[in-house]
């Protein structure tokens, strides 16, 4: 069980990498805003900001290359672990747990991809078994959006609660299934950015949505304020946080 947790780890931890929120993922994702004053940055140094809130990047630039490798080693740890886990050595219970977290975290990264660099980006969900695999194509109109929901959606049915998953201290800031809930309704809601031609999918969302009100496992904090300070970390309103 030792093993296969720390496999599910490896996929978090790419969140923390450059091309996470470790420095550029917030950087590319808030860029994109017109709230965001990229005057200040581009006079300290970060060249590769400008760019990216002027829609002028193309990817010579550090931050759209770096957000893409550490996306895809962190769909790449998430499938190792999905094809590892099922002849661990653990309870059913666990492998469950595992799973669900994996395929939370191989479908958030599809989410960012997407997000990002559009629907026709390689939709991997094996890890390379021939030097072909290390090329792949891109996805056909569609693929990215289904293979995402799908994730979502499985990991949503093998993810325990939030309470039940946060009884162990050692769990809190893991996947629950109101985050796979939450990001599964994002999903339906920006489905033109990850198939175009496709309108959002507005009645899916708002079941998802009732499903994470009525678990009653969420409610707001009274403070808007304690959503966003250290000692409020994975406070009641949180979804998920990284």
């Amino acid at each position: 069980g030792e093993e296969v947790t720390y496999a599910v780890n490896a996929a978090y931890n790419m969140m923390q990498r450059n091309g996470g929120w470790g420095r550029y993922m917030f950087f590319i994702l808030n860029g994109h805003g017109d709230d965001w004053d990229f005057t200040y940055k581009a006079a300290n140094g970060e060249k590769e900001t400008p760019p990216v809130c002027n829609y002028t990047y193309d990817a010579t630039n550090l931050m759209v290359g770096e957000c893409w490798d550490d996306m895809y080693a962190m769909i790449y740890a998430a499938n190792l672990a999905l094809e590892k886990i099922p002849g661990a050595d653990a309870t059913e219970e666990m492998k469950d747990r595992l799973m669900g977290e994996a395929y939370f975290l191989r479908g958030l990264a599809f989410y960012l991809l997407g997000q990002l660099y559009g629907e026709e980006i390689p939709v991997i969900t094996e890890t390379p078994k021939s030097r072909d695999d290390f090329y792949a194509p891109s996805a056909l109109p569609g693929v990215l959006y289904k293979q995402m929901t799908d994730d979502f959606l499985m990991a949503a049915e093998l993810l325990p609660v939030r309470s039940v998953l946060f009884a162990d201290p050692a769990n809190i800031g893991r996947a629950a299934k109101g985050a796979a809930l939450g990001y599964l309704a994002r999903s339906y809601l920006n489905r033109p950015i990850f198939e175009q031609g496709q309108a959002s999918d507005w009645a899916a969302a708002e079941a998802t949505l009732k499903q994470i009100i009525d678990s009653k496992e969420y409610e707001l904090m009274y403070l808007f304020r304690d959503n966003h300070t250290e000692t409020h970390e994975n406070n009641m309103e949180s979804l998920f946080e990284v």
